[in-house]
């Protein structure tokens, strides 16, 4: 009776994953064309050669055989993987992203279970495997899918840890393993084990763990990052001739914070440049750079932030799924359709308004997800309400890291899928504020039918 109680409890988790999965590889196998340019974007081979590289010479290297520095290596091992396992081809490296998808949409569940219960999870899980921009990067060969992967089982044990009641030693590690991933991936999470760190701390000593088990923990946390980023380190400054983890945090940096000012601020530290590295404008410089002009940085920071919110990357839409057809802005649309109405030919018809068809699509879906972070709010908002202290610290620590993401992807020149792990965050938010929603609902009408009720007795 046990066992099959159990079968029912994770029956629709496990639904959900094979539907999403099944939906993924048909959307692919009947939408892709062979077309290099539906999978790909403009950054792809930055990513793809040192991977090759990596096979053939067991170093990476970029296309001028110069030792990779521009990029971390996470991904660029992820696809030699691939293509040691299954051959080489871009087709694959989609299908094993479109298999690991299912990772996040479990750890959503998983979250949305340990905090809440199975009706949160189960939202979360849905919302996680219907996300637009994991959707479309999906189906695209970049870092992101992957950088979601590690931050998602991140997350799940970062949650495990801050809502036990003893010291969770081996949840230590596998979160510390995962963290270091997410950073060998993407570079943007380099800086987040220092809240992280005191975070667990400040948790140890609100629970009263002996300080051995704290200090133990923050140990067991901090060795893969100090293993895999810090080795990584010492591997550039080996090959390169400098200590930065990589030159995407240095002078493109300081390019997406102020774009206009680059070449000044180039200038200006080329004599560090040529003192200390082969990097033009280093990390530490950056940052720097950034305190010294705070207004200036908040005047950016403004505008990606609207740019993480409300925009939505085409990338799915109009390079996959329909690469032959144009997205036309919403303005155009509206400012041709009278002028098609007096088209003869049925083909003309037919192009323009499907062309309107798959703008009109897009808008519905940035009107979606601006209605989701919406909930978000709402979810955010009852989750501080909550009283258990068990899981208080697992709510922080969740707001934090996303927190963390948007202040860090927000800046002069962001692409929407920089929101992409702020999403992935927010989706527990997100489902808990979903049901605070409807569970409103039905108690209004509830109330509404009940009144009626008396006014008929």
């Amino acid at each position: 009776m046990q066992s099959q109680h159990r079968r029912a409890k994770v029956a629709p988790i496990i639904l959900i994953v094979l539907l999403t999965i099944l939906v993924k590889l048909a959307l692919f196998f009947i939408f892709y064309k062979g077309w290099a340019s539906q999978i790909t974007w403009e950054d792809t081979n930055s990513y793809l050669i040192p991977a090759k590289t990596l096979l053939n010479t067991g170093h990476f290297l970029n296309a001028n055989h110069i030792p990779m520095f521009f990029r971390t290596p996470g991904y660029p091992i992820f696809i030699a993987f691939v293509f040691f396992l299954l051959g080489p081809g871009l087709s694959k490296i989609i299908v094993f992203q479109i298999v690991l998808s299912a990772v996040p949409i479990i750890s959503a569940y998983v979250i949305g279970l340990k905090l809440g219960n199975r009706k949160l999870g189960l939202v979360a899980a849905v919302l996680i495997s219907v996300n637009y921009l994991l959707l479309s990067y999906t189906f695209t060969v970049m870092s992101d899918m992957l950088f979601v992967v590690f931050l998602s089982l991140m997350l799940m044990f970062g949650v495990f840890i801050l809502s036990a009641r003893r010291p969770q030693y081996s949840h230590s590690f596998l979160m510390g393993l995962f963290m270091a991933l997410v950073t060998l991936t993407r570079p943007v999470s380099y800086f987040l084990i220092i809240p992280i760190l005191i975070g667990v701390v400040l948790f140890g000593l609100s629970k009263g763990f002996p300080k051995k088990s704290i200090m133990l923990m923050v140990l067991l946390i901090a060795l893969p990052s100090v293993v895999l980023v810090g080795g990584w380190q010492l591997r550039n400054k080996h090959v390169v001739g400098t200590f930065q983890y990589a030159q995407v945090m240095g002078n493109e940096g300081i390019y997406r914070y102020f774009p206009k000012n680059y070449e000044l601020y180039a200038k200006a530290h080329d004599r560090n440049q040529k003192k200390n590295s082969k990097l033009s404008i280093g990390m530490l410089q950056n940052i720097e750079i950034v305190f010294s002009h705070p207004f200036l940085t908040l005047n950016y920071f403004k505008q990606g932030l609207s740019t993480n919110f409300f925009m939505l990357d085409p990338q799915f839409l109009q390079n996959f799924l329909f690469p032959d057809k144009p997205l036309l802005p919403l303005s155009r649309v509206v400012r041709n359709f009278f002028k098609y109405i007096h088209v003869r030919t049925w083909r003309d018809y037919i192009r323009f308004f499907s062309y309107c068809a798959l703008t009109l699509l897009y808008y519905t879906i940035r009107a979606l997800v601006v209605l989701l972070y919406l909930f978000a709010v709402i979810g955010i908002v009852s989750a501080l309400k909550i009283k258990d202290k068990h899981v208080r610290f697992a709510e922080i620590f969740m707001l934090g890291c996303a927190l963390y993401f948007i202040l860090l992807s927000s800046n002069a020149i962001v692409l929407p899928r920089y929101s992409l792990p702020m999403q992935i965050i927010l989706t527990y938010y997100m489902a808990r504020g979903i049901i605070f929603f409807v569970n409103r609902i039905k108690f209004f009408l509830t109330n509404a039918v009940s009144r009626e009720s008396n006014l008929f007795a």
